[in-house]
Parts: C-alpha cells; structure tokens; sequence
C-alpha cells in the first residue's frame, strides 16, 4: 500500500487545516527549497568574464601601468659590452726603422654590469607586487559582489514566497474558510518582502557601480558589463 503523506505538512505556517484541498502547498515547498537552497552557500563564478575582467583592470590601473614602464625604461637602456684588442708595432728611430717593437693592448670595460641587473630584478619585484596587490583588491570587491548577489537573489525568493502566500490565503477567504482579516496581514507582509528586494537590488547595483569606478579607469563601463556577468 503507498505511503501516504499529510497534505498539513505542506500548508503556510498558521494556516487553517480545512485548506488542505487547495494544493497550494506544493509551491511552498518549491519556494522554500529554492530558499534553502540559495543560503546553502556561494555559487561559483564563470572563468571566462573574470579573466577578461582581471586584464582589464591591470591594463588600465595606474600603478601598474607606472611599474611596467619603469621596468621597459630599463630593460631598453644601451647595453654596452666588454671588448679587448691587442696592437703590435715595430719601433722607429731618427735614423730608421728598428728591430724593435711594441705592443699595446686596449680593454673597453661596460658602463653598466651586475648593477642593472639588481636594478631589472628590483622593477621585475615592484611590478609583481603591484600586480598582486590589485589583484587582491580586485578579487576581495568581486567576492563582496557574489555574496550581495545572492541575497538579492534570495529577496526575490522571499518575495514570491509570501506572493503564493496570499493567493493562498484569498482561495481561502474566497472559499470562506479563513476571515478577511488574514489578507491584510499577509499583503502587509508581502509588501515588506518586495520593498526588501529592491533595497538589495539598489545595494547590488551601486555596490558594482562604484567597484567598476575604482577599478576600471576610464573603461569602468566595459568592466561594469564583465561584473554584471559575474555577479548578478
């Protein structure tokens, strides 16, 4: 024999018992498996907008830029090598030449040697760091974005949650089971839940704005579209 299940489980916490008929249950506990669901944790983000997001950033960030053009300064310097020649000449007198000869050797020693290397592994240390630094940053503000994403994602949930909750309750006053009162009760509720919502989705929207401001230069709008793909 199948194993019967209450249809009381399902109901919308306070609601009569005489609603079991409606079969509105079962979009609760749709609703609420999506909610349990969105706050079981942070989901993961596509690779392909974050690359490009982070090349951006690095391409337009004026330290970096800075870093990079110290370290191209030095690495395009003159680079001078050692050179060493020998010349070999016979002596002359008043009174002619001479069985006698002379050598001379000439050494042309460089102008820069192990100090500019020191100096490239110095710019080569400063860029790197200034490369993690920013990256760093970056990834920090982007993972601020994911977890306000996800709750605005989880606002929208409530929202249509306490939306079924209400046409529950109208069949049921409708069907003269619950008292009118009861709707003013969850309309109220439902307002407060899409009023929550768009509070968040503001949140969201300013938060990607600003991070975009900070981290895009002049290209903040193309990486305002890279951060809508990556948290939204």
């Amino acid at each position: 024999m199948p194993e019967s299940t209450s249809t009381y489980a399902r109901q919308p916490a306070g609601a009569p018992r005489a609603l079991a008929g409606f079969g509105l249950g079962g979009r609760w506990c749709v609703r609420l498996s999506a909610l349990l669901l969105i706050g079981g944790g942070v989901s993961g983000v596509s690779a392909q907008p974050l690359d490009e997001a982070l090349r951006l950033v690095m391409r337009v960030d004026a330290q970096v830029t800075a870093r990079a053009d110290e370290l191209r300064a030095i690495e395009e310097q003159p680079r001078w090598s050692s050179d060493l020649s020998l010349s070999l000449s016979r002596g002359e007198s008043e009174f002619g030449a001479s069985d006698s000869s002379r050598a001379m050797l000439s050494v042309t020693i460089p102008l820069v040697g192990a100090g500019r290397e020191r100096e490239q592994a110095a710019a080569r240390h400063a860029l790197a760091a200034e490369e993690a630094g920013v990256r760093e940053a970056f990834l920090s503000a982007v993972q601020e974005l994911r977890v306000t994403a996800l709750e605005v994602e989880a606002a929208a949930e409530r929202r249509a949650l306490y939306h079924d909750r209400l046409e529950y309750y109208r069949e049921a006053v409708e069907a003269g089971i619950a008292t009118p009162e009861t709707l003013w009760r969850e309309a109220e509720q439902l307002q407060e839940a899409e009023h929550r919502y768009r509070q968040a989705v503001a949140r969201l929207d300013g938060r990607r704005e600003e991070v975009a401001r900070r981290f895009g230069g002049n290209q903040w709008k193309q990486l305002q579209d890279w951060l809508v793909a990556i948290a939204s």
